[in-house]
């Protein structure tokens, strides 16, 4: 093999890498935005509602704080709220 050649294969396996990573990455944005967006419609519901779920906080603390148990901080009630 010539020294280009080996350039090009070298080449050609980082633009892969970088075209699946920027996939996957896209891939995660979209489940993550998809799964953010369910959870607040599911939060509403859970507290009846629109227009009563400002007065469901406590709710939306209590759960916090199992979610941040079992999952880890970023699933605290402000991150639920937003």
């Amino acid at each position: 093999m010539k020294e280009n050649d080996y350039y090009h294969e070298i080449k050609n396996l980082i633009e892969n890498y970088e075209i699946n990573h920027r996939v996957r990455t896209l891939q995660d944005n979209s489940e993550k935005l998809q799964m953010n967006w369910y959870i607040g419609r599911l939060l509403v519901e859970a507290q009846g509602g629109s227009k009563r779920a400002k007065y469901g906080d406590g709710l939306i603390k209590q759960w916090s704080i199992a979610f941040m148990r079992d999952y880890g901080k970023h699933y605290n009630g402000e991150n639920l709220e937003e």
